[in-house]
């Protein structure tokens, strides 16, 4: 158990803003039906061939599409002279009618995705272009011959003169022959033809809540930005075929917020989503100094993570979407003069992080988290010092005085001490003088990592000069005035090398990350030759891996070095596809959510991926071995296990949806969080991890279950089987004591 808890730590780190271990990975799997809608009278062609000629232009239609791969030659970045001619036809799905002034954009299907937005006047080898269509709709790309293509509508384009253009949509070629010209067309949704019906009741007792006010996250042009539930609680939204994945929130007075999203299954009132809407709660707080006099002017603020209030089938999606640095809602009040404030409307039944202010500084963050009831009204007195000074000497491992020195100071929420990231958000912050000498001043009770700023790079360098952003722990007591400490730095550490792919070729624009216990993870990307660069790193050993989370590679075998290795070569093998379509005991086809679990191994999971509006998918890049492909849709899952081959397809899978239960996982043990593995049967269905800042929510298949987890502190391991009926919401507390 230990190696997979180990590897779901970085899944850990997505939930809580470490961010993907592969900068470049695509946020959706490439299926084998693109959101891109085909004309009827296109449906019956048959696939594309690679010899049209160039005067007679080919169109290639989404059903038609090839399943092969970049071309061997652009595993090494390289790109032939011979060119081809890709021509892109935008029209409305409803009328076929062409629409003009729709940016386009262009790039090599392996880059799909990734963070390259660079406009060209042409296709070259890694980059990717945008043009806008003519009055015909139309827009023509000369191509490099060989390589597979893959066209996006770009969302700039979806809002232009009040006219409703509503979905977002992308389709890939196989590759184009010399002197092709190939003919690609994108329909798209030009208004709202799906109804999604739901209803807002309240979590004590389910009657209506009329009033309520429902704002979509992104509304139709022409649609109202607010709707508003009537007197039964009901509400409609409207949406497009490719789009019926909404995410809305909920709010109304007194009432808790939820956060949840438009699926399939709720197009009749009948079949309406219920929201339940929680009693808020009032936090009224008193603030001391230690002799026991009021302190005034000190902002408190009660803080939770998004992912509480949002529905169960609403948590997957979100937290491996693109928003994973929306913002965690937060309650906020100003202490008067008798060092009393009232925090009110405060979300129930969540853990709440209590931090206090003053003078713009942290002057105290309580430890424990605070959770209220439905309608609770909580006193809470708060003692403030006037805080701790951190001061001491950064310095060499040989002893010697490091001056110049940026250092952050960053409230440790957790056990581990993990590289500092440029994601993390500092204290404070300061400079060693010349002799290596610092000081923070007022600093609150608790604990904090201190150590070296990151640098700014993206991709890293060689430069010796550069300091390790390896963090110290300096834990400071409630009591205490001076904390000194001396802190060693390390620099001129890098691990180089190469990635390989099977037949020896250098592989370009490829993830490498790299593990370090007890709990850090860094990443980087290959450069166009193939060679990588991680650092600067702290003494110790590193376990390096290669690979992407979809494409034509697949993870590689872990390799273990210290910092400092030179020349390292990782490996990339040739990734297995799985295949098929989600569908419910009817047969009826569904848009779902897929988590893709691998039964042990080194290959990397899978996680919060869409299947086309009809339910297909197609998964690519996996490592070999026996998977199981989890679908959710709403409070409906299903699992198909399967074993993928590299570099061979398996499918088709169907994977039929049933009733399912809502599991709740809470923390209550003596570390800040633990690892979990949870199975239905044979079958790995979850790998997370839940902290006491906020519980882990999933949607799980009903019956038995069993639920492997690890305190991330003390490394005990424990399991827990229960019993889940369909439709059933259970809260299991882990680690609580016996």
């Amino acid at each position: 158990m230990r190696s997979k808890l180990g590897g779901i730590a970085a899944i850990a780190a997505i939930a809580f803003g470490v961010g993907w271990w592969f900068a470049r990975a695509p946020t959706e799997p490439k299926v084998t039906t693109s959101h891109a809608r085909t004309a009827p009278a296109a449906a019956s062609e048959a696939a594309p061939t690679l010899a049209t000629p160039a005067h007679d232009p080919q169109r290639e239609t989404v059903a038609g599409l090839s399943a092969a791969g970049v071309e061997p030659a652009v595993r090494s970045g390289a790109v032939g002279a011979a060119r081809a001619t890709l021509r892109v036809r935008v029209v409305a799905m409803e009328s076929q009618a062409p629409l003009e002034g729709i940016h386009v954009s262009l790039a090599p299907s392996r880059l799909q995705g990734s963070e390259s937005t660079s406009s060209k006047s042409d296709v070259r080898g890694g980059e990717l272009v945008e043009r806008v269509t003519d009055a015909e709709g139309r827009v023509d790309f000369e191509v490099p011959a060989g390589i597979a293509f893959t066209a996006a509508v770009a969302p700039a384009s979806l809002r232009r003169e009040g006219r409703p253009i509503a979905s977002a949509e992308q389709a890939s070629t196989s590759a184009l022959a010399a002197g092709e010209t190939r003919e690609l067309l994108l329909e798209l949704a030009a208004g709202p033809d799906i109804v999604f019906c739901g209803r807002v009741v309240a979590a004590e007792d389910d009657s209506p809540i009329p009033g309520a006010r429902i704002r979509m996250r992104t509304p139709l042009p022409g649609e109202p930005p607010v709707h508003v539930s009537d007197a039964a609680g009901r509400f409609e939204l409207h949406s497009a075929s490719s789009l019926d994945s909404q995410q809305f929130t909920v709010k109304s007075t007194d009432r808790s917020d939820r956060s949840a999203r438009a699926v399939q299954g709720h197009e009749r009132p009948e079949h309406a989503f219920v929201v339940r809407l929680a009693r808020t709660a009032t936090l009224r707080v008193q603030l001391r100094d230690p002799s026991g006099g009021a302190i005034d002017e000190a902002q408190v603020s009660a803080t939770t993570s998004r992912f509480g209030l949002m529905e169960p089938q609403d948590f997957e999606l979100e937290l491996f979407s693109a928003d994973l640095d929306g913002t965690d809602p937060s309650w906020t009040a100003l202490a008067t003069l008798d060092g009393r404030c009232e925090l009110s409307d405060v979300a129930p039944n969540v853990p709440l992080d209590i931090e206090v202010r003053r003078d713009d500084r942290v002057v105290l963050q309580r430890e424990d988290a605070v959770t209220l009831e439905p309608g609770e009204t909580r006193e809470l007195e708060l003692t403030i010092g006037s805080g701790a000074t951190i001061e001491g000497r950064v310095q060499d491992s040989a002893d010697r005085a490091v001056g110049g020195a940026k250092l952050w100071l960053v409230k440790s929420e957790y056990d581990e001490i993990a590289y500092l990231q440029r994601y993390d958000k500092p204290n404070a912050s300061t400079v060693a003088d010349a002799d290596g000498r610092f000081r923070f001043e007022r600093v609150a009770a608790g604990k904090w990592k201190l150590g070296p700023a990151p640098g700014d790079e993206r991709r890293a360098t060689v430069d010796e000069s550069l300091l390790a952003p390896a963090p110290m722990l300096v834990e400071v007591a409630p009591d205490a005035t001076v904390v000194d400490v001396t802190m060693v730095v390390h620099r001129g550490l890098f691990i180089t090398g190469t990635v390989l792919d099977d037949e020896g070729h250098r592989v370009s624009q490829i993830g490498v990350r790299a593990r370090a216990e007890p709990a850090s993870f860094l990443h980087t990307n290959s450069d166009e030759d193939g060679s990588f660069v991680l650092g600067p790193l702290a003494p110790g050993e590193f376990e390096l891996q290669a690979g992407e989370l979809d494409g034509e590679f697949a993870a590689g075998p872990i390799v273990t070095v210290r910092a400092g290795a030179r020349d390292v070569v990782l490996r990339v093998v040739p990734g297995g596809t799985l295949f098929g379509s989600v569908v419910d005991a009817a047969g009826a086809s569904h848009q779902a959510t897929l988590t893709v679990q691998q039964s042990g191994g080194d290959g990397l999971d899978r996680h919060g991926y869409m299947t086309s509006t009809d339910g297909e998918f197609r998964l690519e890049g996996l490592n070999a071995g026996p998977h199981a492909v989890i679908a959710r849709s709403g409070l409906l899952v299903g699992v198909a296990a399967a074993t993928a081959v590299g570099g061979e397809e398996r499918g088709p899978l169907r994977i039929e949806l049933k009733q399912g239960a809502s599991l709740e996982l809470v923390w209550k043990g003596a570390g800040a969080s633990a690892q979990y593995v949870l199975r239905s049967g044979n079958v790995d269905v979850a790998a997370s991890w839940t902290t006491k800042r906020g519980p882990s929510v999933d949607v799980v298949p009903a019956g038995a279950l069993s639920i492997d987890f690890e305190d991330t502190a003390t490394r005990e391991r424990r399991t827990v089987n229960v019993f889940l009926a369909a439709g059933e919401k259970r809260v299991i507390e882990l680690g609580a004591p016996e």
